[in-house]
């Protein structure tokens, strides 16, 4: 539920659709910009009284990844991945996000074969029921 409302979400946006989405890893050869997805745990279930669940909870990293030196690029399509998911709900697949917020944000440099690499997004929690 969360990875299908996650890229719904995504991809309703232009300027992200068009630089693409994906979950964890993108295909070899993918060009950059592209932004990716990632669960960090599995989830935490919110129980009511009995065997019942509220909702279980979720963290995914969502950023994007550009390459250069200037963060600018990566910032801008940041923002456009906050617009879209922070302070969001909505039905996906066979559940329902029931709250979906930014609880850090994600900022760091690599460089890999001299080449470097900004990475700049968010870390967000969902609150995800399934049907």
């Amino acid at each position: 539920v969360a990875e299908t409302w996650l890229y719904a979400r995504l991809t309703a946006d232009p300027v992200i659709a068009a630089a693409g989405v994906y979950s964890e890893v993108p295909p070899e050869g993918t060009a950059l910009p592209y932004v990716i997805f990632q669960a960090l745990f599995s989830g935490r279930d919110v129980p009511a009284v009995g065997a019942v669940r509220i909702w279980t909870e979720q963290l995914y990293h969502v950023k994007t990844i550009v390459e250069g030196g200037s963060y600018s690029p990566a910032s801008d399509l940041a923002n456009r991945i906050d617009a879209q998911l922070h302070g969001k709900s909505g039905a996906a697949g066979a559940g329902r996000v029931v709250s979906c917020v930014r609880e850090q944000t994600i900022s760091f440099t690599t460089r890999e074969h001299g080449v470097e690499y900004r990475h700049r997004g968010g870390t967000y929690r969902l609150q995800v029921q399934e049907k």
